[in-house]
C-alpha cells in the first residue's frame, strides 16, 4: 500500500513543476517585449526599448510628429552601454540616446547625474517616471531601467512642419518613444 502514495506523490511533484515551468514560459513570452522585463540588458548589445528608438515604427512615427523626414538614413550605434539613433536633416540633427541600466536604481542615479551634467532642471509632466528639460530645449526621460535623452542642440531653434520651437519638438518627440515603450 505504501507504494501507490508514493507514486502518486512523485507524479503530483512532477505535474506541478511542470505546470510551474509551463507558467513560467507563458509569462516570458508575454512579457518578452515589455520594457520593465528587459530592463537588466546585456551590455553586448542594447535592450528592446533602447532599439526603439531606431526603429521603423519610431521612425514613422517621428516623421509624422515632426512633420519632416530625414535627409539621410537613420544610422545607429552602441557604446558602452548607450545606444545612440542620429536622424539627420538638412538643417541639423536630432539625436535619441538611451542609457541601459542594469536596474531602475542605477537609471535613478544616472538619471540625476545626467541631470546636474546637462542642467536640466525644468520638470516635465506626462513622460516616464521622471523627466526634465534643459535650457536648449533637449529632453531627459527616465523609464524603468532606462535613460533617454532627446537632444536638439543640433537642431535650428524652430524647426518642423509646422516649425516649432525645438523644446516642444523634443517633447514631442519623447512623448513618441515612452508610447512606444508603454505599448511595447
Amino acid at each position: 500500500m505504501s507504494e501507490r502514495p508514493r507514486a502518486n506523490r512523485w507524479l503530483g511533484g512532477v505535474a506541478r513543476w511542470l505546470v510551474l515551468g509551463a507558467a513560467a514560459f507563458l509569462l516570458a513570452g508575454c512579457g518578452a517585449g515589455k520594457v520593465s522585463t528587459v530592463a537588466a540588458a546585456a551590455p553586448s548589445g542594447p535592450s528592446g526599448p533602447a532599439r526603439m528608438i531606431c526603429a521603423d515604427d519610431a521612425q514613422r512615427e517621428i516623421q509624422a510628429t515632426l512633420g519632416i523626414q530625414p535627409s539621410a538614413p537613420v544610422t545607429a550605434a552602441w557604446s558602452d552601454r548607450v545606444f545612440t539613433c542620429r536622424y539627420r536633416y538638412h538643417d541639423g540633427v536630432l539625436v535619441l540616446s538611451v542609457k541601459d541600466l542594469p536596474d531602475k536604481a542605477g537609471a535613478a542615479t544616472y538619471f540625476s547625474s545626467q541631470q546636474r551634467t546637462l542642467g536640466a532642471q525644468s520638470p516635465l509632466q506626462d513622460l516616464g517616471e521622471a523627466a526634465a528639460a534643459t535650457a536648449d530645449g533637449s529632453v531627459l526621460v527616465r523609464k524603468d531601467a532606462n535613460v533617454l535623452l532627446v537632444d536638439v542642440r543640433g537642431m535650428p531653434a524652430r524647426f518642423g512642419q509646422p516649425a516649432r520651437d525645438r523644446a516642444f519638438a523634443a517633447y514631442d518627440v519623447a512623448a513618441v518613444i515612452m508610447t512606444c515603450w508603454v505599448g511595447s
